[in-house]
């Protein structure tokens, strides 16, 4: 069975403006993102340079002056510390104020000691910072990485939303597809809904945004399973479908051709004991809270895995991601990976999570 027994007039019909929008806040949000990237980058960035120059050749002092040393540990993982700094150096004094951020279980306190640069001794840090510097440039990565492909979808989504709303200018011959609501958000007289094209079976195709004014309402029906789906058009110029409202005046049809096409909305209705528009289910946030947090579940169980294969079976103990997830692991478990890796390599230099101040020695 069809999903419905409504037909178009077999011409060429003009969609109305506007029928198809960007989704809602898309610039608030693209500001948003652009700015937490560039705090995080100013944020991170020097310091992070800073410990990457001085790990290159780095000297550790043993007579250096730590005040005001102070690590804060917030949401359970993600730390901060800060300490300024007094030394000598062949002869010549310096001082400095050190910051450091890095993802870390670890409880109660670090013991630290002040490392500096060998080819350029004005450029100083806490070991801690050397200790932790991939855990830091890896998660400044991952964070950046993640900002800018949340930019970079924005963009993606409003040149395809910009696009479509361009094809849909022109008249066409317009063909009825299917539309699967996947969100439904009612603010005032506005509903706004984001609905995709259903291809097949449990397949549909890219997000599209629209907004419907009261009484303005989206034009629905049945699929061959029984399941509500939004009416829509297809336009051959354009990328999206444009959902239809259920009085049709998006269409430019006359009005004899509206009468007609409404009576047959009305007539399939009854057949079918359904109204010609029902409302429609809005997201639940269960769901929306699933799709948010199940990546990041798969790789929190992605790398326990890894982290068991680093620590009881990985060729090397320098292994750069395995050495970071041991590294921010809680204390019990980051002693036992250590455990792990000393009886396997312990004739060998410690690696980054399991090593002393001295960056040799194993705790």
């Amino acid at each position: 069975m069809a999903f419905t027994q409504l037909t178009l007039p077999d011409r060429p019909l003009n969609i109305a403006p506007g029928s198809i929008n960007p989704p809602r806040g898309l610039i608030f949000a693209m500001i948003l993102f652009l700015g937490l990237l560039g705090f995080l980058v100013w944020f991170q960035g020097p310091d992070l340079y800073r410990d990457w120059q001085i790990s290159r050749n780095p000297v550790e002092l043993q007579e250096a002056l730590i005040e005001n040393g102070e690590c804060t540990t917030r949401k359970g993982f993600f730390t901060d510390c800060s300490a300024d700094v007094a030394y000598s150096y062949e002869g010549q004094s310096y001082d400095g104020h050190i910051e450091l951020a890095f993802f870390d279980f670890h409880t109660g306190d670090y013991w630290v000691s002040v490392v500096i640069s060998g080819d350029d001794p004005s450029l100083a840090t806490l070991s801690l910072g050397l200790e932790k510097l991939w855990n830091r440039i890896i998660v400044l990565a991952l964070f950046s990485a993640l900002f800018l492909g949340l930019v970079i979808s924005s963009l993606v989504q409003r040149a395809r939303a910009n696009k479509a709303r361009k094809g849909i200018a022109g008249s066409a011959r317009l063909g009825l597809v299917p539309v699967v609501l996947t969100n439904v958000f009612e603010r005032g007289r506005k509903t706004h809904v984001t609905y995709a094209e259903r291809i097949a079976p449990g397949k549909n195709g890219k997000a599209a945004n629209t907004t419907f004014v009261a009484p303005a309402q989206p034009l629905l029906s049945f699929d061959q399973d029984g399941q509500t789906v939004g009416i829509g058009v297809r336009h051959p110029d354009a990328l999206l479908p444009v959902l239809l409202d259920a009085e049709l005046e998006r269409l430019s049809l006359t009005p004899e051709e509206r009468q007609a096409a409404l009576a047959q909305i009305r007539s399939e209705a009854q057949a079918e004991g359904v109204p010609a528009a029902p409302p429609a289910k809005k997201l639940h946030w269960k769901r929306g809270l699933v799709a948010f947090c199940g990546p990041f579940l798969l790789l929190f169980i992605g790398s326990l895995g890894y982290w068991l294969h680093y620590v009881t079976s990985a060729p090397t103990q320098y292994d750069q991601y395995g050495m970071l997830v041991n590294q921010i692991l809680p204390g019990f478990m980051n002693e036992w990976g250590c455990d792990q890796l000393q009886a396997r390599f312990g004739d060998q230099n410690a690696p980054s999570g399991c090593v002393m101040d001295d960056h040799r020695s194993w705790k």
